[in-house]
């Protein structure tokens, strides 16, 4: 699935981790039922230079290597052919929680 990507600026938030669970809950997470896989979540690659460098000048090397390894993907080969201003989330990225094989609503 392809959809919008959250418009957020690192200037309103106070942290790297304030800012990455936003950019989840504007895809649709939902922390209190849902289970996040970021490995199947993609952005267009000079859209993920960007964030990067942002976070970096905001906090520092420390949070530019959060997003680096819990962000999105941002391969090179943008395999989704997305634009800028897209995220493709995959297969398994967003879902339920299971409790002893039911879903937790």
């Amino acid at each position: 699935m392809i959809q919008k990507l959250p418009s957020l600026d690192v200037e309103d938030f106070e942290c790297i981790t304030d800012f990455m669970l936003e950019f989840y809950r504007r895809l649709g997470w939902d922390p209190t039922k849902q289970e996040l896989d970021p490995r199947k979540i993609a952005i267009h690659p000079d859209t993920w230079k960007e964030i990067c460098m942002q976070v970096k000048r905001r906090w520092g090397i420390g949070s530019a290597l959060i997003w680096m390894n819990q962000g999105p993907s941002g391969h090179e080969d943008n395999p989704h052919q997305l634009d800028p201003a897209s995220v493709w989330i995959g297969t398994g990225a967003i879902a339920n929680i299971q409790v002893e094989g039911r879903n937790i609503r």
